[in-house]
């Protein structure tokens, strides 16, 4: 005989969906030792009627103990206890574009922050939006928490949306059909329009600016930020997407944002004798550890990838539904 439905309140889950909360339910129970191994679990009309919800609301619920391998489904007959040991974590889906040094710096924070409370499951869509959509599909409603990275895609609003969860989080970069979700991001604009102006006595030692930018995932708003900075302070300047056939020239300035662009323009440096810091300057984008040792210090614009880690993880144990621009800085370095 199945068991009669507790409406019990869990601790720190009295905000979450109302298919958690049926979820929450089925966990007192079990927990408790009320519902055992092979017991039929409530009914769905009995949860429906206990919790408010529709029929639909209550399947999922079940579906989604079941694929934590909590219930079984028996054609005909209803749902019954398949497991009794309880993983209560929060459960991450974590999605990224790539992965990288100072991603893996986030990553790394991310872990340490969540520590013991939430199990994560790290994914990467490689800048393929078909991958996007499809790792999203696969892991519709495995999760208590979605951590998505969209990178420059658009119209991702729609796949995101199928999600059940609601504690969903855009990571990085935010696109305009996304403004209304959660989120902790950089500002490209913002940041490097800032750190050139806070630059800006440093940088009038230089006769021309040059921003190697060789586009595709690298976010446009830093192109429209130099644009805009070298127009307002008079500044002779050019856009270039390759070092290939560059032959850079004493007195010039230059703006990298690809780490392989950053090491073709010095080995290019040392074949002409030129110094770095005092023939031609470097701007780098995203700092590392090597950026402080190369050259005597490479100058970098770079946000704080730890505290954005940081801060993710206590978003997602709080449940946090606020939006975080991590702010960026320049790192003044002899390469400027």
């Amino acid at each position: 005989m199945a068991k009669k439905a507790k409406k019990v309140k869990r601790k720190g889950k009295s905000n979450h969906l109302k298919y958690q909360k049926v979820k929450n339910c089925i966990y007192d129970m079990v927990s408790s030792g009320e519902l055992k191994i092979g017991d039929k679990a409530p009914s769905l009309v009995d949860m429906k009627d206990n919790f408010g919800v529709s029929r639909d609301t209550v399947i999922l619920a079940y579906n989604n103990l079941k694929k934590e391998g909590i219930l079984r489904a028996v054609s005909g007959k209803g749902f019954f206890v398949e497991n009794v040991i309880l993983d209560n974590r929060e459960k991450v889906f974590l999605l990224f574009d790539e992965l990288n040094s100072f991603k893996e710096t986030l990553y790394n924070a991310f872990i340490e922050s969540v520590g013991d409370e939430a199990s994560v499951d790290l994914f990467f869509h490689n800048f393929s939006q078909k991958q996007f959509n499809s790792l999203i599909e696969d892991n519709k409603d495995r999760y208590s928490t979605y951590i998505i990275m969209p990178s420059y895609f658009k119209n991702t609003r729609e796949v995101i949306d199928t999600i059940e969860s609601k504690n969903i989080i855009i990571l990085d970069q935010i696109q305009p059909d996304l403004v209304e979700y959660p989120a902790i991001y950089q500002n490209f604009y913002a940041d490097t329009l800032k750190a050139l102006v806070n630059g800006a006595s440093y940088i009038r030692k230089y006769s021309k600016l040059i921003m190697v930018h060789p586009g595709g995932k690298e976010p446009a708003d830093r192109v429209e930020a130099f644009e805009s900075f070298c127009d307002q302070n008079g500044f002779d300047n050019e856009i270039i997407d390759s070092l290939e056939c560059c032959d850079p020239q004493r007195g010039e300035l230059y703006l990298i944002v690809s780490d392989s662009d950053l090491v073709s323009l010095i080995k290019k440096m040392e074949k002409s004798d030129y110094k770095v810091g005092r023939d031609i300057g470097i701007i780098s984008y995203n700092d590392m550890s090597f950026k402080e040792i190369i050259c005597g210090g490479i100058t970098t614009i770079s946000t704080n990838f730890a505290a954005m880690g940081k801060r993710l993880g206590q978003m997602v144990l709080k449940h946090d539904k606020i939006r975080i621009e991590n702010s960026s800085q320049l790192i003044l370095r002899k390469s400027l």
